[in-house]
């Protein structure tokens, strides 16, 4: 049999895609990374570009964040209610807002100094085939040039509309989430203490939560997350946003008649979904946002970016031992999605009913939901910061619990 070009080829080298090359090329595999964008990690798709958890991140990244990457040190995350009510937030010792770019950037740059080919500008056009219908490869544009590469195993990281998924029979999420944010200077009055501000409402945030995030000192990123079902003809992202930010300046909280758009982020995204769906098949693996974020352990719930390094890492470490062992079958592989459900500790239950009462706060009347922060502000911000990986559920979803019985809606 000849020998393919490459051992793992990677699609997408975002966060989750780099350290998959990264990890694949220090367990000994020949790695190629396609992305089609032209420079790694531009333009930005993140207008959060939180890491919940630093410490985290570069245990599992592999990788040591330096000063110049955090743009600043995040003290609190905070709900606010839709008529501007605010009851306390909870203190967040390692959390930090991240120059995303440079992230990303460095991710690649570990994965190119440890062995992988990386190329950019680089279109997916299709996943080849042999003729019993398995993987075997990429056919991929570079400029206009044409190029099929030979490999192993395909690792798909090529975010929540990936083309390797929907090329190779594995389901792409139904339930994509889109984001905008405008990253802003001259926003006054400035934070006290750096805070994520989540904001919610059926006007300003219709279906999820609207924020604002401090990035760096004098800097802020105003954003809205929604379903794109609560888009018409008349009501756009856009639009949606500028009404949270009006909302904003009605409350009192901030001003923006001196401030300027430095840039506009947008993004599509996905919620998590427990493991034991569909990641793998014969020669082919997906993860991060295309593997519609795994939801893993405690520690790291279900943000963006730690979902795409863990599973960038642990598919990696999962495909290199297959080629080793000489079967990259889709029972081979399925040590991957097994280590993702073994990783909850058997507290799968425990974290589905918090996300159960998260997403019942997020779904209130707003008449409601000014009661609930007013009355448990606090317990649902550490609820938020539990689900995204920040930490323990430290006692709070009981008073949750305890509140949605009391007004008759558990």
């Amino acid at each position: 049999m000849q020998k393919p070009d490459y051992d793992i080829i990677v699609v997408g080298c975002g966060p989750g895609g780099a350290t998959a090359a990264n990890f694949a090329a220090l367990n000994g595999m020949r790695v190629l990374v396609v992305d089609q964008k032209r420079e790694v990690g531009l333009p930005i798709q993140d207008g959060v570009s939180v890491l919940y958890s630093m410490s985290e991140a570069e245990e599992y990244a592999g990788i040591k964040i330096p000063f110049r990457w955090v743009e600043t040190q995040i003290g609190e995350s905070a709900f606010f209610s839709p008529s501007g009510y605010y009851n306390g937030g909870q203190t967040w010792p390692d959390g930090i807002s991240i120059r995303r770019s440079m992230w990303e950037k460095g991710l690649a740059e570990n994965a190119g100094e440890h062995g992988a080919h990386i190329v950019m500008d680089t279109r997916l056009l299709d996943v080849l085939k042999d003729k019993n219908g398995k993987v075997k490869g990429v056919k991929v544009i570079n400029g206009n040039e044409i190029k099929e590469f030979t490999c192993s195993i395909v690792i798909g990281a090529d975010g929540v509309y990936g083309k390797v998924a929907h090329t190779c029979g594995i389901p792409l999420p139904t339930n994509p989430f889109v984001g905008l944010t405008y990253e802003m200077v001259g926003v006054y009055p400035k934070m006290k203490m750096p805070t994520y501000e989540i904001h919610i409402g059926d006007k300003i945030s219709p279906g999820f939560f609207s924020w604002v995030i401090p990035h760096s000192d004098g800097k802020v990123g105003v954003g809205i997350t929604l379903s794109p079902e609560h888009l018409k003809e008349d009501i756009t992202a856009r639009g949606i946003l500028k009404r949270f930010m009006k909302h904003l300046e009605d409350i009192d909280r901030y001003h923006f008649d001196k401030a300027s758009m430095v840039a506009m982020v947008a993004g599509g995204s996905t919620t998590v979904r427990e493991p034991g769906a569909k990641y793998v098949d014969d020669n082919v693996m997906v993860i991060g946002d295309a593997a519609w974020r795994p939801m893993l352990g405690t520690r790291w719930g279900s943000a963006g970016m730690l979902t795409a390094i863990i599973t960038g890492r642990w598919a990696a470490e999962t495909a290199a031992q297959a080629i080793k062992e000489g079967d990259t079958s889709a029972a081979s592989l399925s040590r991957y999605p097994e280590k993702c459900a073994k990783s909850l500790g058997g507290r799968s239950k425990e974290i589905a009913e918090a996300r159960e009462y998260y997403n019942k706060v997020i779904f209130l009347t707003d008449e409601k939901k000014d009661k609930a922060v007013k009355e448990i502000g606090k317990q649902i911000s550490t609820l938020h910061l539990f689900l995204r990986g920040a930490f323990e559920l430290t006692g709070c979803l009981p008073p949750v619990k305890a509140w949605f019985e009391k007004e008759g809606l558990s």
